[in-house]
């Protein structure tokens, strides 16, 4: 088990080295800043912005309006999501997407209709920017020149990024802290979660893999300490271990994948390096052509077990799945070539600009352990936010749904414009693509209670910025080129965001 104090010991050098630069000025201006003036000038002439703007309320409560469809009988349960909502404070608007503070709802079937309902998480920084009413710590990729560089990451967590659902209790997750925990009735925070003592502080990450019995394996990355820290949760909620690998490159790493004996980790060359000019946490990373995709290969069985590998260069967000077969291990990622989306794309649009975009490639990548040989095959679908069957978490799957990006120019947001399904032996694609003027969101696949794999729903939300609403769609999971079986309509807008979970 990892010992808080080794953790912090370890660490401690690296937040020294974060403390005020020759860049500080507490006595800059604290009038808006150009970001702001420009996002509002963009969206006053044109209401495609509309998904990076700030929530228009704390809190959202509302019938959901049956625009066109039924209500499917059998599908009881609740949508939770997550996603960065408050942009703007005090006149200053953020610089990069995944710096807004973090918004949970809830879509509620009942079977009669569909009620939502929306609150900010109450972290510790929300509240005390909300007292201030200005920004007091810098974020991820945004800096402004009257705060010091951020020391301790647990007071910059905007709790922004997924929703977990875990022995019967749900929680607001980012990348590097801890979780929240939240009433899942009325998302009331209930406050900072930490599954024992020794990690508190430690960062938990946002995107945990649930196996079929109830085993959450989960990592949390603290590059400025060279460390790469692996969670197994019992499904009774207990930390079963925390085990921290120390890192000779740390790297950005957002996502993994578990398969039936290992755990997998793809380390990009996006290579952390601290000290520098970089102002900004993300502008601490450097993309290295050059180098290698390193992957770091864990036995379950074994957490000290551990085997490095080696592939040519490329990014990856987001994971969908991982099984093991005839000696090797199979992973099913959305691959992009570099990591130019985050310092592009996602900072663009808090200004409200696009640029054009790069989209990943669905890709199966296959690994002969006893070779090290990596073998990458494209699945020639441009796909990212991921869904595949929960009960399949870890072993072989046949299906994945996704966003996808299936039009060309047309006039709207080049963004991923259509639902789609594919299956990853045949390669055959179903998919729904939404109007110029609809955005989708990541669509979620619901298994019905049968054995059969992708049997049952997929469901997700989408703004619709002709209307400025926020819309969910519940499709059949067999037949997706129909559209929607269910179309409801909410009497607001709410801003775009990330991830979620199903609970039935």
């Amino acid at each position: 088990m990892m010992r808080r104090r080794d953790f912090l010991l370890s660490t401690a050098g690296a937040a020294a080295g974060l403390a005020l630069g020759p860049g500080f000025d507490a006595r800059a201006s604290t009038e808006r800043d150009p970001v702001a003036a420009a996002f509002a000038k963009r969206l006053a002439e044109d209401p495609r912005p509309l998904g990076y703007a700030t929530a228009a309320a704390e809190h959202f409560d509302a019938q959901a309006e049956l625009v066109s469809g039924q209500t499917p009988r059998d599908l009881l349960g609740t949508l939770y999501r997550n996603g960065p909502a408050r942009h703007e404070i005090g006149g200053r608007r953020y610089h990069h997407w995944f710096d807004g503070d973090g918004l949970v709802q809830a879509f509620r079937f009942t079977g009669d209709g569909l009620r939502h309902r929306a609150r900010f998480v109450e972290t510790a920084k929300l509240a005390n920017e909300r007292e201030a009413g200005r920004p007091l710590v810098q974020g991820f990729g945004t800096s402004w020149p009257d705060l010091p560089p951020l020391a301790d990451p647990t007071r910059g967590n905007p709790a922004n990024i997924s929703v977990l659902w875990h022995a019967d209790r749900l929680f607001a997750l980012w990348e590097a802290a801890d979780a929240y925990a939240l009433d899942p009735e009325s998302l009331a925070t209930q406050g900072v979660h930490t599954w024992s003592s020794e990690t508190a502080g430690v960062p938990f990450s946002a995107h945990p893999r649930v196996e079929p019995d109830g085993t959450l394996w989960n990592f949390g990355s603290a590059p400025w300490a060279g460390l790469l820290v692996v969670y197994r949760i019992g499904a009774d909620g207990r930390l079963a271990a925390a085990v921290p690998i120390q890192l000779e490159t740390p790297s950005y790493v957002h996502d993994f994948v578990v398969t039936e004996n290992h755990v997998v980790f793809v380390l990009p060359p996006l290579h952390y390096e601290s000290g520098g000019n970089a102002e900004t946490f993300l502008e601490q990373h450097r993309w290295d052509e050059k180098a290698p995709t390193r992957w770091l290969v864990v036995d379950k069985a074994d957490l000290r077990k551990r085997r490095w590998f080696e592939a040519p260069p490329c990014f990856v967000f987001h994971f969908a799945n991982a099984w093991e077969e005839s000696g090797g291990l199979h992973v099913d990622a959305c691959v992009y070539p570099d990591a130019s989306i985050m310092y592009g794309q996602q900072k663009r649009v808090m200004w409200g600009e696009w640029e054009r975009a790069t989209f990943p490639t669905a890709t199966t990548w296959s690994l002969d352990l006893a070779t090290g040989r990596i073998r990458s095959e494209a699945r020639g679908l441009a796909s990212e936010f991921p869904s595949i069957d929960a009960r399949r978490v870890g072993r072989r799957h046949h299906h994945v749904v996704a966003l996808s990006r299936v039009g060309g120019d047309t006039g709207g947001p080049p963004l991923l414009d259509a639902v789609t399904r594919q299956n990853v032996e045949t390669g055959a694609v179903q998919s729904f693509r939404f109007p110029d003027h609809v955005i989708p969101e990541e669509h979620l696949l619901v298994p019905r209670s049968s054995a059969v794999e992708a049997e049952g729903w997929v469901i997700g939300t989408a703004l619709d910025t002709r209307e400025r609403a926020t819309q969910l769609n519940v499709f059949d999971a067999q037949h997706l080129e129909d559209g929607p079986v269910a179309t409801w309509r909410l009497p607001y807008a709410l801003p775009l965001g990330l991830h979620g979970c199903f609970v039935g």
